[in-house]
């Protein structure tokens, strides 16, 4: 019996709505293939992914492709990014749309608030660790 994987992500990462590959991301195509590979398994799945696209003022929503839809809070700071996630989330889940597994980039800021999410859903939580913690770059925002 095939039956469907919906997987709500959470994200920092605005490259997403990039169309294009660039020299910095290849981020949008990705996911692209990752919600590929899923609906081969498991057809009719979906990847929702809200993401933080302060840069991004004119764009809100797009449905990138088949199984693959991203929603960006606009959020002009960190602390804002997890409102953010709230207050899109009631448009994520409008059509009855309900994930079976909830995904973070981070364990930090929204990695409490995905654990939750899952909790209330009773979803499967993944956080994942998307950076890199010995990076120079890293170090220098996380002192």
């Amino acid at each position: 019996m095939n039956r469907s994987l919906n997987i709500l992500m959470l994200s920092k990462d605005p490259a997403l709505f990039f169309s294009e590959e660039t020299a910095y991301s290849d981020t949008r195509e990705r996911h692209m293939i990752y919600v590929t590979a899923l609906r081969c398994r498991y057809p009719g799945s979906e990847i929702r992914i809200i993401t933080n696209g302060a840069s991004l003022k004119s764009k809100k929503t797009e449905h990138a492709c088949d199984g693959l839809r991203i929603y960006s809070t606009n959020s002009i700071h960190r602390v804002t990014y997890l409102l953010g996630i709230l207050k899109i989330l009631p448009q994520v889940f409008s059509d009855g749309w309900r994930p079976d597994v909830v995904t973070v980039q981070t364990p930090w800021e929204e990695g409490s608030l995905g654990y939750l999410l899952a909790k209330i859903l009773k979803a499967k939580y993944v956080p994942q660790l998307h950076f890199d913690l010995f990076s120079d770059e890293w170090e220098r925002e996380h002192w």
